[in-house]
């Protein structure tokens, strides 16, 4: 903080006694919270964090003035790539005036992830990619896109694509989800010597998990799909469009 910040171990005012943003998938367990005082105006004190992100976080684009609780204040937020253990973690500063200065409270978000257990095997020979999609209008029928790959670089790059994602994070996330016109699911079947590994996406709505089983029983916690999972099977399904 700038010289002359001061900590306090409870919030100097009713406002920021609560939180007012969330960022997520995180979890509450981990959220850690301090507040300060600082004597500089918003401007200045904006600029100074800027000028001074937090090691190894970069600054986020979308700060600026909100609204929260009928109460106008600032925020700044800044994050930092997830890994195999955590979340993507975020730490938010929100503040706004207090006497001649301002008031600012300082919440990190970040969620453990489960451990992987099973790996797709490396000699996996073909892969089978399916895709369906149901709209939700009445007689709606599903459509189905299969592919099968083949080749040994191609089939080499989904395994690895498969084998880096994350597992999930630990507890369930709770969000507000737009309301969606179309189900999608993906499938993707690795068959080889060592038997058959299938990573399946139920929905791609909102906050997805992934599920790997291994002849047909589960063999792994539930994974973080991210974006790449599903862009990575569109692209191949367009790719291998002539395949069979």
């Amino acid at each position: 903080m700038p010289r002359g910040a001061r900590e306090w171990r409870d919030s100097p005012t009713a406002h920021y006694r609560h939180g007012t943003v969330g960022i997520g998938p995180s979890d509450a367990t981990l959220t850690r919270t301090t507040w300060w005082t600082v004597p500089a105006s918003a401007t200045s004190f904006s600029n100074w964090l800027r000028a001074h992100a937090p090691h190894r976080l970069t600054a986020d684009s979308d700060g600026g003035s909100v609204e929260a609780g009928g109460i106008w204040e600032d925020d700044q937020a800044f994050r930092a790539s997830g890994s195999m253990t955590h979340t993507p973690a975020w730490v938010n500063f929100a503040f706004m005036r207090y006497g001649a200065g301002l008031v600012v409270r300082v919440d990190t978000f970040v969620g453990a992830r489960f451990a992987r257990t099973t790996l797709v095997p490396a000699d996996t020979n073909s892969v089978t990619i399916r895709h369906t999609v149901r709209h939700l209008g009445p007689h709606a029928r599903p459509h189905t896109t299969t592919r099968t790959v083949t080749g040994p670089a191609a089939v080499a790059r989904l395994v690895g694509m498969v084998d880096h994602l994350p597992g999930a994070m630990t507890v369930p996330f709770v969000a507000s989800c737009p309301g969606a016109l179309v189900e999608e699911s993906y499938r993707m079947t690795f068959a080889g010597p060592h038997g058959s590994y299938v990573a399946a996406l139920p929905s791609t709505a909102c906050w997805p998990r992934l599920v790997l089983l291994r002849d047909g029983l589960r063999s792994s916690p539930p994974l973080d799909p991210g974006r790449v999972f599903a862009r990575t099977a569109d692209r191949y399904l367009a790719q291998f469009a002539n395949s069979s």
